[in-house]
């Protein structure tokens, strides 16, 4: 990577025609994967890789069962028409997917039955993972008010689903998510998704946004959840 030294005087070898070559730019996306593994080594412990599923260490203290399996959060994207979820398992710095994918409502069919069968489908979700804690994007309305409405439906039978299994809920912003996971607030959409696939070891990503946007969100509750900054967030 660096220029190799010759010679006993420390003298550096083909040095006229390295300063000559041109300068290679890093890309934003490797700056961060960069700055990623630097704060998690230096701050906490040694990067470490436990399995082809479970990732690098993170960057969060740990939080989760005491001599026992790690914490399993649940990772929610709501939304109407596609409900992304992914399922985390997280001990001592380190992750272990357990699964992702995504809930979806046939177009056209009224918005009742839409709802039941979110409900229904996370309901039976929350009872074959049995998570200890649920993470959900937090509700905010853009240029399109119905578009936003729609979601505030579809984030109540989620909450009303968390609550029927006794799973406590915490909320985060598209900008803590992105915080958390990326190291700034206001990274782009391809940044979030490589430090997703990197913190989790994915061989690939899954294919609808909302699926990565789960995990991200279970990534951010991870981070956090056990640290004294979610006391911060989302205070009413």
């Amino acid at each position: 990577m660096f220029g190799k030294r010759e010679g006993s005087g420390g003298e550096r070898a083909g040095s006229p025609e390295l300063c000559d070559r041109p300068k290679r730019l890093l890309t934003t996306d490797f700056l961060c994967a960069i700055i990623y593994y630097l704060s998690s080594s230096i701050a906490y412990h040694p990067l470490s890789i436990v399995c082809y599923l479970s990732p690098v260490a993170g960057i969060g203290p740990p939080f989760g069962r005491e001599g026992g399996s790690g914490v399993v959060i649940l990772g929610i994207d709501p939304g109407l028409a596609i409900v992304g979820y992914g399922v985390i398992e997280y001990q001592n710095g380190r992750f272990r997917t357990l699964a992702y994918g995504a809930v979806t409502t046939p177009a056209h069919t009224a918005v009742e039955q839409r709802l039941t069968l979110i409900h229904r489908d996370l309901c039976a979700l929350l009872r074959k993972y049995r998570p200890d804690e649920m993470a959900v994007e937090e509700l905010f309305f853009t240029n399109n008010i119905t578009t936003g409405i729609a979601v505030a439906e579809a984030r109540g039978v989620i909450l009303l689903a968390a609550a029927e299994n006794g799973v406590p809920v915490s909320e985060y912003t598209p900008l803590q998510v992105k915080q958390a996971v990326v190291g700034y607030g206001k990274a782009e959409k391809k940044q979030v998704l490589l430090m997703v696939q990197t913190i989790l070891g994915l061989s690939k990503m899954p294919k609808l946004d909302d699926t990565a946007d789960a995990l991200a969100i279970a990534i951010c509750h991870a981070h956090t959840g056990g640290s004294r900054l979610k006391s911060f967030y989302n205070l009413s």
